[in-house]
Order: C-alpha cells, then sequence, then structure tokens
C-alpha cells in the first residue's frame, strides 16, 4: 500500500502522513480506532430501513432490531425482534407470513452468539410458517413507489479491478397485500378454498391499503434456507419439512409477479432444493438469478453468492469461494445489509489466505472495508479489524497481532456485545503468537481458552456445525427417528469424511469437534454395523474404532494429535526471504522434501519429463496439480501444515482400512486373524482374498485367567513344560478361533494377525497344530508376523521405497547377557549387517550415557529418549529428551524422525493399563501407531523379558537367514534351528525371573521351550533383507 492510497482519503488527512510509517494491517487498525463508536454509542439508523418501518406489515421494532445487530449488539437486537414477532398477526396459535423476518433474525443473533441448536429452532420455525403461509406471494399486489436504497451508501471502496461492478437497483420498499383486514391470515388457505369476492379475497375496508417489505420476507426466507442446509448438512435430508420447502416458494401459474419478486422466490426455491446430488444444477439456477433483467443487483444477490461460496468451499476450489464472497460483501454494502458484509469479509479472508493473496492487497481490502463500516456498521467494523489481526497471525507478522489484538478484545469486551466467534478468532491468534514466541503454556491456554468459547454449554448449543450434526444424529438414532442404516451412514460421513474446506475456512470449529470426545459415536457406529450383515461394513467401524483409541489418548494430555492441526508456528527450516516467498501449497514440496525426504510416492503424478521446476509454475500447471492429485485428509493435512510450519500431525497418518487395497497388498496364500474388543465383548474376522468370515467370543467365558496362568509358564523358561500345555493352550485356541476357521487358517501360508485386547498378551505362535499327541507349535509350519490394525497392514509387509533410509534401531546388548561379553559382538556384527551409521542404541536400563561401542564403531551417537510405554503424552522414539519435548521445537518434526526399522529384543514391552486407556490392548495400540505414524515399517519386541545365549543365537540365526528372505521366513527357520539347542539357565536372564538364581547345576533350557522364542512377535513383515532394515 503506498502512500498516496491513505494521503487521498480526506477524511485521515491529520494521520495520514503517519499511517505510512506502518504496514498495511497497522496501519487498518490506526484507522480503525479513530473511526471506530464506542461501546456506548446509539446504534446507526439507517434511513433506509427506518423508511420501510412505517405502513408496514412488519413491525417497526424488527427494524431497530436490523439496526442493533449492525452495531453487533446481538442481544439487544434479540430483543427487539423478539418484541416484533409477538406484535406480528396471530389467529389462536397459527402465525401469519410476518413473523418470519423476527423468527429468522433472532435465529441469526444466536448464531452469531454461537448457539447452533438455538439458532436452527427459529429458522425451522421460521419456514414452518412459511409453509403454512405459502399462499402469500399470490396476495401481492403493486409495489410503493419508494426506493429502499439508503441515499447515505457510497460504493464500496474495497472493489477489486475484475469485480462485477453491478450497481445495486433501485428497489421499492413494500407491497400492497390483499389481506381484507389486518387481523386476517389469508395466506395460510388457498385461493380455491376462500370464498368471498369475485377474486376470492375479501376486499380491503376502507383507508390506508396494507403493505408489507416483500424483499425482507423473501430475504429473510433464503437466510433462514442457507442456514438450515448448512446446519443441519447430512441431516437436512431426513427432516420432514424438507420435501415441504420448495412449493412454498412457487408461484402460482396465474401470477403475474414483478421482477424484484420473481427474482426472490427463484432464489429461495433453489436454495430449498438443495442437497449434495443437485449442486451444480442449484449453482446454475442461483447465478442466472444474481441480477435483475437490467445487469442491477437486488436484496437477495449477497445471499445467492453466499450460497455460492458455501459451494465452492465444499469442493475445494478457494479461488471461486474468495471471488463469490468478495462479490457478496460488495453488494451486501450496496444493499446496506452489514450482516451479510461481515459474514462473507470472514470468509474472503481466509480464503485469501488460502489463495496466496498478497499481504498488503488483503490489507488495502480490509482498510477499504473498516472506512466502509467505519459510518455503517460496528460489526463489520469489528471483523475487518479481527481478519487483520487473522492476516497477520497466519503470515508470522507477530509485531501487528501483539500491537492490536488487546484492542480488539476491548472492542467486543462490552456485555452487549456478544459475538463469540470473534472472542475466539483473537484467542487463536494470541495461540499462534504465544507458539511463535515458545510460550507454550499461554499459547496452550488461549487455544483452549478459544474452544472453550465455541464449545458451549453441551454440543447441542457448540459452535460447531458438526459436533453438533453429530450428536443430533445419535439422538435421532436412539429415537428411531432414522433407520440403523441412515444413521451409520451419516455417523461415518462426520466422524471421517474429509472437510479440507472446512479446516481451512473454520478452523476452530473443526478443532471443537476434534476435541470433543466422541467414542460414543464410534461405539454407536459399531453397534449399527454389527446390526447388519455387511461383514466389510462391520470391519470399517472396527478399524475405525481402533484408529479412534489411538487418537484418543497417544499425546501430550491426550489431545496433540489434534492440537497439532492449529499449531503453525513460522517457519523454521527456510531463510525469511523464501518464508516470505513461498507461502502456498505448492511451493512448500522444497520445504517439506528437505525436513521429511519421502514425498516421492504423494507427488509421483508430478514426475513428468522433463520434470517442472516446482518454484515456476504457471497458472495452468496449478490447475493441472489441482485436478490430477486428489488429496486425501491425510495428504492435504500435511501438505496444508507445511505451508504454514513443517508440523506433524501424527493423526492425519492413522490410515484408513479399504478392502480393495488390503486385497491388493495379500497374496492367494495369506490369512488376515483380526480381532476388536468393544465393552468387555471380543469380535474375530478372518479376511483373505476370496472371503471375510466372522464370529463372536462368548463372554461367559473368561479367558483372562487362562491367559495369565499360560503367559506366566512361558515366561519362567525351566528346563520343561507343563504335562498339560498343549492341552491348556488348545483350549484357548478354541475359545479364540473356531475349529472351522482353524482348518480354514491351516490352508494358507502366511498368517498375519491383528490383535486386540488380551489377544496381545499371549502369543498365538505357540497355538498347538493337532489337538492330540506331540506339542508342535504353529510357528513350525505357519510364518506368522502382526499388525496393530488393518489399515497398517499395506506399508508394513509391502513398505515402498522411501527417498532416504533411516537407521535401524537396536536394543542395547547390556541386557542379552548378564556376564558381558558375546553382547558387543553381536551388536557389532548387526550393525555391520544394517549399517554402522544407520543404527543406535537404547540402553535398556533408561540411561541417557550412550554405549562405549557405539561411540567407536558408528563414529556418532545420537539420543533416544527411554522407551516409556506407560507415558499417554509421548510417542516412544521421538527424538529429543524430556526437556525439549515440553517445548514447541519438540512437537514439530515431521513424522519420518523415527528409525524405518525397530529391533527391541532385549525390552519387554508392559502389559497392562495405561493412563486414558479404553479398552485392553490400548498401550500397544498407542505404541505401535504411533511409530507407524512416525515412518516406522518394522517393529520386533517381545512380550517378556528376554535375553542370554537363546537372544545371542536366535539373532545369529536371524542375521544368516535374512539373506535373500522374507523376515517372517527367516524367523521361522531361525526358531527351528534353536529348537535343537540347549541352554544353561545361568546365561539366560529369563530363568532368573522365578524368583531364584540357578545354580550351574541347574538342568539345561531345551530350546523347545516357548519362553526362549515364543514372547517375540514381529509387527510387518518386510519382503527382503533391504526392506527389514
Amino acid at each position: 500500500m503506498d502512500a498516496s492510497y491513505l494521503q487521498s482519503l480526506p477524511s485521515l488527512s491529520p494521520i495520514a502522513p503517519m499511517l505510512t510509517r506502518y504496514p498495511p494491517l497497522v496501519t487498518l487498525f490506526l484507522l480503525a480506532a479513530v473511526a471506530c463508536p464506542s461501546a456506548s454509542a446509539q446504534p446507526p439508523n439507517n434511513s433506509s430501513r427506518a423508511s420501510r418501518s412505517t405502513k408496514n406489515l412488519i413491525q417497526p421494532g424488527y427494524y431497530t432490531g436490523l439496526d442493533l445487530l449492525a452495531d453487533g449488539q446481538t442481544m439487544g437486537a434479540y430483543q427487539a425482534f423478539e418484541e416484533a414477532y409477538t406484535q406480528s398477526r396471530q389467529a389462536g396459535n397459527d402465525r401469519g407470513i410476518d413473523s418470519v423476518p423476527p423468527l429468522v433474525m433472532m435465529g441469526e443473533c444466536l448464531y452469531l452468539q454461537g448457539d447452533i441448536g438455538g439458532a436452527l429452532q427459529y429458522f425451522d420455525a421460521a419456514l414452518n410458517v412459511s409453509v403454512q403461509c405459502s399462499h402469500w406471494l399470490s396476495l401481492l399486489g403493486p409495489s410503493a413507489p419508494v426506493d429502499r436504497t439508503d441515499s447515505r451508501n457510497k460504493d464500496p471502496l474495497w472493489s477489486p479491478p475484475n469485480s462485477r461492478n453491478a450497481a445495486m437497483g433501485m428497489a421499492p420498499g413494500v407491497w400492497q397485500i390483499r389481506l381484507g383486514g389486518a387481523n386476517r391470515l389469508p395466506e395460510r388457505i388457498p385461493p380455491s378454498q376462500q370464498n368471498s369476492s369475485p377474486n376470492n379475497i375479501p376486499p380491503s375496508p376502507p383507508g390506508d391499503p396494507i403493505w408489507i417489505d416483500a424483499l425482507e420476507v423473501l430475504r429473510c426466507q433464503a437466510i433462514a434456507l442457507r442456514r438450515r442446509a448448512n446446519l443441519l448438512g447430512p441431516l437436512a435430508k431426513y427432516n420432514p419439512l424438507t420435501p415441504s420447502l420448495p412449493s412454498a416458494f412457487t408461484l402460482p401459474p396465474a401470477a403475474q409477479p414483478s421482477e424484484w419478486i420473481k427474482s426472490g422466490a427463484s432464489i429461495c426455491s433453489a436454495i430449498a432444493a438443495l442437497e449434495p446430488s443437485t449442486a451444480n444444477e442449484i449453482g446454475t439456477q442461483l447465478k442466472q438469478q444474481l441480477s435483475l433483467g437490467s445487469g442491477k443487483d437486488h436484496p437477495l444477490t449477497a445471499i445467492a453468492l453466499l450460497v455460492l461460496a458455501d459451494f465452492a468451499v465444499e469442493s475445494n476450489s478457494f479461488p471461486a469461494a474468495s471471488e463469490f464472497a468478495l462479490e457478496s460483501s460488495l453488494s451486501g454494502a450496496r444493499a446496506g445489509q452489514p450482516e451479510h458484509v461481515e459474514e462473507a469479509i470472514e470468509l474472503w479472508s481466509q480464503c485469501a489466505f488460502q489463495n496466496q493473496l498478497d499481504y498488503q492487497a488483503t490489507g488495502k481490502t480490509l482498510l477499504g472495508v473498516s472506512k466502509w463500516a467505519s459510518g455503517q456498521s460496528r460489526l463489520v467494523l469489528l471483523r475487518a479489524q479481527l481478519e487483520g489481526v487473522r492476516q497477520a497471525a497466519l503470515r508470522g507478522d507477530w509485531e501487528t497481532v501483539r500491537k492490536q489484538s488487546p484492542a480488539i478484545t476491548a472492542a467486543i469486551l462490552p456485555k452487549q456485545i456478544l459475538l463469540p466467534r470473534m472472542d475466539a478468532g483473537i484467542a487463536y491468534a494470541q495461540a499462534k503468537l504465544a507458539f511463535a514466541e515458545n510460550n507454550l503454556a499461554t499459547g496452550i491456554q488461549k487455544l483452549e481458552e478459544a474452544l472453550a468459547i465455541l464449545r458451549g454449554n453441551s454440543a447441542m448449543s457448540s459452535a460447531s456445525t458438526r459436533l453438533y450434526q453429530l450428536q443430533l444424529t445419535q439422538y435421532l438414532i436412539a429415537e428411531n427417528a432414522i433407520s440403523s442404516e441412515v444413521g451409520l451412514a451419516i455417523l461415518s460421513g462426520l466422524l471421517d469424511a474429509d472437510r479440507i474446506g472446512a479446516w481451512k475456512t473454520k478452523v476452530l470449529e473443526e478443532l471443537v469437534f476434534q476435541m470433543a470426545d466422541k467414542l460414543d459415536a464410534r461405539r454407536l457406529a459399531v453397534r449399527l454395523a454389527l446390526d447388519s450383515n455387511d461383514l466389510e461394513l462391520q470391519v470399517d467401524a472396527w478399524e475405525r474404532w481402533k484408529s479412534a483409541r489411538f487418537l484418543n489418548g497417544s499425546v501430550l494430555q491426550g489431545r496433540l494429535a489434534e492440537l497439532r492441526r492449529a499449531l503453525h508456528a513460522p517457519y523454521d527450516s527456510v531463510s525469511a526471504e523464501e518464508s516470505k516467498k513461498w507461502e502456498s501449497i505448492r511451493v512448500a514440496f522444497p520445504a517439506l522434501a528437505k525436513n521429511a525426504k519421502t514425498l516421492e510416492e504423494w507427488t509421483r503424478p508430478f514426475a513428468t519429463t522433463p520434470k517442472p521446476d516446482l518454484r515456476k509454475w504457471s497458472d495452468e500447471e496449478t490447475k493441472r496439480w489441482e485436478s490430477v492429485v486428489k488429496l486425501s485428509s491425510v495428504q492435504e493435512s500435511l501438505l496444508w501444515s507445511a505451508t504454514l510450519s513443517p508440523v506433524a500431525v501424527p493423526e492425519t497418518l492413522t490410515p484408513r482400512w479399504n478392502r480393495k487395497t488390503l486385497f491388493a497388498t495379500l497374496s492367494d496364500q495369506d490369512g488376515v486373524l483380526a480381532y476388536y474388543s468393544l465393552q468387555g465383548e471380543l469380535h474375530g474376522y478372518y479376511v483373505t482374498k476370496k472371503e471375510i468370515r466372522s464370529w463372536k467370543i462368548d463372554e461367559s467365558q473368561n479367558v483372562g485367567p487362562d491367559v495369565r496362568n499360560l503367559m506366566a509358564v512361558c515366561s519362567k523358561a525351566s528346563s520343561e513344560l507343563p504335562a498339560d500345555f498343549s492341552k491348556q493352550t488348545n483350549a484357548l485356541r478354541r475359545r479364540w478361533i473356531p475349529d472351522e476357521i482353524w482348518e480354514r487358517m491351516k490352508s494358507a501360508d502366511r498368517w498375519i494377525i491383528a490383535p486386540d485386547g488380551l489377544v496381545w498378551g499371549f502369543p498365538l505362535e505357540l497355538f498347538p497344530l493337532a489337538s492330540a499327541g506331540e506339542y508342535e507349535p504353529a510357528l513350525s509350519r505357519y510364518r506368522i508376523c502382526y499388525t496393530p490394525t488393518l489399515a497398517a497392514l499395506e506399508p508394513l509387509i509391502r513398505p515402498r521405497p522411501l527417498a532416504r533410509r533411516e537407521r535401524i534401531t537396536l536394543q542395547s546388548a547390556d541386557f542379552w547377557d548378564p556376564n558381558g561379553g558375546n553382547g558387543k559382538g553381536l551388536l557389532e556384527r548387526s550393525a555391520t549387517l544394517c549399517g554402522k551409521d544407520r543404527t543406535l542404541d537404547i540402553p535398556s536400563n533408561g540411561a541417557m550415557v550412550p554405549s562405549p561401542y557405539l561411540k567407536i564403531a558408528s563414529g556418532h551417537y545420537t539420543s533416544l529418549s527411554p522407551l516409556r510405554w506407560d507415558d499417554p503424552n509421548r510417542f516412544p522414539l521421538v527424538p529429543g529428551s524430556d526437556a525439549v519435548a515440553n517445548q514447541i521445537a519438540g512437537w514439530n518434526p515431521l513424522p519420518w524422525g523415527a528409525p524405518e526399522s525397530i529391533w527391541l529384543l532385549g525390552h519387554a514391552h508392559a502389559n497392562g493399563e495405561i493412563p486414558g486407556a479404553i479398552e485392553p490392548g490400548d498401550e500397544w495400540l498407542r505404541w505401535t501407531l504411533g511409530l507407524l505414524s512416525q515412518g516406522t515399517r518394522h517393529i520386533w519386541i517381545s512380550r517378556w523379558p528376554v535375553g542370554g545365549e537363546s537372544t545371542l543365537s536366535l539373532l545369529t540365526q536371524l542375521q544368516d537367514n535374512l539373506e535373500g528372505a522374507p523376515f517372517t521366513e527367516a524367523w521361522q527357520r531361525s526358531v527351528a534351528t534353536v529348537w535343537l539347542e540347549e541352554f544353561q539357565p545361568t546365561k539366560e536372564p529369563i530363568a532368573w525371573s522365578q524368583g531364584k538364581e540357578p545354580t550351574a547345576s541347574s538342568r539345561p533350557i531345551p530350546g523347545t521351550h516357548p519362553g526362549l522364542w515364543g514372547g517375540y512377535l514381529s509387527i510387518g513383515d518386510p519382503n527382503s533383507p533391504e526392506g527389514s532394515r
């Protein structure tokens, strides 16, 4: 913004020279400080609205409420609208068409106050009256020759060069309406049923005619229709009122309405028929009705443009959304409709950032809005101020945020100005400032403050549209108002649908939804799926239930994975110049590649010859990018975050189960055994490329004691197994796996197990193949690996090549051999096999002192935090010390910092409850999915403490067998070799766990004892030695 622009504003001439010293956003607030009316100022008297309040069926108090609303006084406006409603025509319990505007605007006040449930009640009430009074349009007569346009309104100062530049038409203020008396409600009676006078309507009594502001009624009906469609979302289709709405705005065939009425009714009719399948058709209809035949706008143009902007946001088309929103603000300003200007400017501001609009251009537009609003509407002025601070926060102009946010907070502090959405917006900007200054406590506090403002007292009265829809869906299912099939489809859409547009334009509302406890909805979705016979649908619901449990308590106070969506700190991996220049998604690829080195699979669509320079993309190439790459929520969230900062979002990396992907991953010889736990129930599924079968484990059979008893037998190695070991394990197998499924599993070569609940705790490898005779475990004949979820299976058994190989992590050898000696040699061999520069040591005792061997062999040492399986506030193996983990810098690494392969053979996983656990087995989901979200593709660990010569022998054999073989096959061969050996108890740590020290005369432990090898489980099955490293 140059000085000449500011100096051309005559009303600012005393301060214009001073303004040129500041950036555009600071300039905006200096201007606003001069122009902003005080909190105690009277609302502006809009002459056009005042003129329509005389000789008008709509009560004068309604127009007073509009002026109060324009001043931001939502509480006072609500009271004025309520008074106007009580004075509207009434016959018994029936209301006339003049009650529609105050009902709608009462709902609008509640909507601005963040009460979606309360607002929707008023919108539905207004539309119900509209349906009952649908004949009012046929009663309209000629209009009064009164201009409804405020002569004081000047053209908006923020019109872009490519604007429609449509002037506002000289619309009549009121229309005659033939009621036959002010207290009659003939609009509720079809003309064919009225029996008096040739025209079916009794003539008006002598005196002044009855008038009505018909365009205001239509405008309010359009507002209610749009709000209702947006707030109900997928539920609107099943609301009993919905089918009746389109006919309420149909003009009778014999009617000859004016062009104004015809355009308004057409827009209402189009919005009333809106549903996802008709969006394109409705959009075309709305575009045709934006202007009159003369090319001028009318009072419903701004709403129609907002609906088109809604369509664009839903389709992730932000350039179009930005254009429609800006045009809506211009049309609303010319029509004297500040409530539309305020909403349109908010949407435009969010889209402007997404569209990389120049910072100065954004500031200039907001400055124009502020100047217009200074004489028209405090509501719009506050919005312009807030968007200026938000733009500064998004673009890293922390000085503007620091200086101006307190002023806006003070401006919206008076109790008559109840605008919680604005309060939350300021708190969000202050949170981003705190995070940028590495003030974690204040940032979390401000972010929680913003969310608490919008959360409301309950889900039914919150400002989060999706949270309200979720709660309403659960209620309707419980009341049998919608079928189970419909309820499940809506629940799945609300819980799992990609909402990229909403994240970019309503991030705080989406955060309120993400932060809410949705486990009841997840449980309900599983129950509804179980009621169906669709096994694929059931598995899908179960998989989402597992992911929800992981996300519910994985990190930082159980919510960091979701909070990270909002933590857009400034760039820390590129220079200040690059940060300012490359602020869009398309130029974020270099920054992402620099940090992660793993975008090959996502950027494959761009692999043209010659490869284009991403920093020099043309508009055509950008469009090609948008059309070729259909970003999932995973990719979109990462890329979007990366445009603002290199922030990792582990939540978005939890993969979704897809049967087609799973079947493409599996071989014909694979059998997948999946378990799912819910409130004490355990369900099993057997999945192959040909079929899915299911069963429910009998709840009356409490297998907990049996599992713990068998685990005790296995984890305390002795010279021989109990005589009934085979019988006990076979009995447990029958409870968990029906005989029919067991026989089908025997036809597979590889078993892939997705455990849950208690199933995590016992090795299924130990199940005997035969019900009688000599004990032969399943591992002796079948390759067996594990996966936390079916969705995680594809990257675990078919990991794609990464641009850069990460380290393999090996557990310290100190625990393997209590007497020392052999452990270091084995670790040295492992480092040679894996690559010394890619080998890290995790001390088994949790100490941060590096191993002497690693200092010499690898030449460097990178410390990792001790493994803390029971801490819900951390992912295991996140680089950095505890102190770093508690700083914002510790949250921001992209999710490929973990080693690609992790062998934790000297450390047992601690089975048991953890803070925030929902179901048994959550501790396994927490750390396995946490590691997978950070890029790990193979984990080898033991369920109980192991070590000693047996571990050395197993790992030595494994290293030999890995050459040219999948991991599970190499492990199977290693166990078969160790099966023939015997081991001295004094050199086996597992023998020490029996509570007494073994002696030299103790009988040796045979390799057939499952305690020596049964505890190990391989999460994933890399297809080659290279893949396992």
